[in-house]
């Protein structure tokens, strides 16, 4: 059990003080809780314990840090006090060991260096391409002015997206299953049980897994040889710094964390989005007129016409603001270190909300409320923190593809709203499942109609 030491000197030579603890049930601590209703439940706790403050969740203690000042210690991490291997160790330790989420300091900064140009400018002009017929081909399915789930249907397209920029493979029985399994290895990662139980998440989970690992790694060998573009062929041709290419386990490791955040995390992030314009129909208006200025009559948008579409840029951020696609960053301490004259041990889980930053009222006023301007140069504060907005995280972890995030959602925007718009039912309001992904906890129903 992790001790909370009073009586240690900070860096400034001050006594720290011990973290407050917020009790819960024997044993779980307030894992329920926490499952239940994790945002509700943090703002329960903040206003109760303040910034910070540990508790138990997950059969471990956790210490919960708020505010963009926590944000910005735990990622720029000037003194190497917190692993990130350690905190994601948990959800994804039983998936991979050999990605950028598994890798600290001068291994990261390595592997990070070599996977860059696999993201570059000259090489997305390819991968939106391929997004732009994916999502064309996905979309003629939900223009008959039926009512369908949208939460489902954004799932599928941007899984197809990362399916075919990632790894190009034909569509198919292989290629449905492929995609069953690495949604079941998601569910796997919020497993509380983790015993391999048949009919568990975890069971399926390790299952999945298995069976995603074996396919690609049988893959590998002709992949080293290819001329394919696609980012698991780009991987397999890599190599760093020091003219070392990547082991087979390297390659897989990244290669399945890309492919996850490549399209859990932008389906929740577009349906929070989609949500949101259905509700303000005046800013469908607005982002179609946008786009209907770059006069593209059927052509393919090209990363200039990205350019030119700054009001679907701001809708796009304001969404991930109001609902970040990961609500909180995972840390472990390597060393004792503080946070506001609070000691925290070494050998402890930390959790650095995002959410809470995204909806202080001090840094976004009326933070419920959907303004996209407030993205604009002008509106934006000169003394706000750079981490007041943080969905793509920040310092040496920052997400390496935000830039893919932002171009397939504004490729999303250009061909649903140049002749369409979104009919949410009268009335409606969204209900969202936060863990481990956000999304609508009823699939969102919606109906897109052609534009008159």
């Amino acid at each position: 059990m992790h001790t909370i030491q009073p009586g240690q000197r900070g860096q400034n030579g001050k006594m720290l003080k011990p973290l407050p603890y917020a009790k819960g049930l024997p044993f779980f601590g307030q894992t329920f809780a926490v499952l239940r209703d994790p945002v509700g439940w943090g703002e329960r706790q903040r206003a109760k314990y303040g910034d910070a403050y540990i508790v138990k969740v997950f059969f471990q203690k956790t210490v919960v840090l708020c505010g963009p000042d926590a944000l910005e210690q735990v990622w720029l991490d000037k003194d190497q006090s917190f692993s990130t291997a350690a905190g994601y160790r948990r959800l994804f330790g039983h998936l991979t060991d050999t990605s950028l989420l598994m890798m600290d300091f001068a291994e990261h900064r390595r592997h990070r260096k070599a996977l860059n140009p696999a993201f570059k400018a000259e090489v997305m002009k390819g991968y939106l391409a391929q997004m732009d017929r994916a999502i064309r081909s996905r979309m003629k399915d939900w223009t008959g002015g039926e009512q369908f789930k949208f939460y489902p249907a954004i799932k599928a397209l941007t899984l197809d997206v990362a399916t075919d920029v990632f790894f190009d493979l034909p569509k198919g029985d292989e290629r449905k299953k492929i995609n069953q399994a690495l949604t079941d290895i998601l569910a796997s990662a919020l497993a509380v049980i983790r015993l391999s139980l048949p009919g568990t998440r975890w069971a399926k989970g390790l299952k999945a897994q298995r069976k995603i690992t074996n396919f690609l790694r049988s893959q590998i060998d002709a992949r080293r040889t290819s001329d394919a573009e696609d980012v698991f062929t780009r991987l397999c041709h890599v190599v760093d710094e020091d003219g070392k290419a990547f082991t087979d386990d390297e390659i897989l490791g990244h290669l399945m964390t890309l492919w996850i955040a490549g399209h859990d995390t932008l389906a929740s992030g577009l349906s929070t989005l989609v949500c949101y314009l259905g509700k303000n129909p005046e800013w469908q208006a607005k982002l179609a007129e946008e786009i209907a200025a770059l006069s593209l009559d059927g052509r393919a948008p090209t990363l200039e016409d990205m350019k030119e579409l700054p009001l679907c840029g701001y809708a796009f951020r304001e969404a991930l603001r109001i609902m970040p696609p990961a609500i909180a960053v995972p840390r472990g301490t390597r060393k004792d270190t503080s946070f506001r004259g609070y000691h925290i041990p070494a050998g402890i889980q930390v959790s650095a909300s995002i959410y809470a930053v995204h909806h202080d009222e001090k840094l976004w006023p009326d933070p419920e409320k959907f303004d996209p301007m407030r993205f604009a140069p002008e509106n934006i504060p000169a003394d706000r923190s750079r981490f007041a907005w943080a969905p793509f995280g920040g310092g040496a972890h920052k997400c390496i593809g935000m830039v893919f995030a932002e171009t397939q959602a504004k490729c999303f925007l250009v061909n649903l709203l140049g002749q369409r718009r979104i009919l949410l039912p009268e009335g409606y309001e969204a209900k969202f499942s936060i863990l481990p992904t956000p999304r609508p906890a009823d699939g969102m129903p919606l109906r897109i109609i052609q534009d008159m």
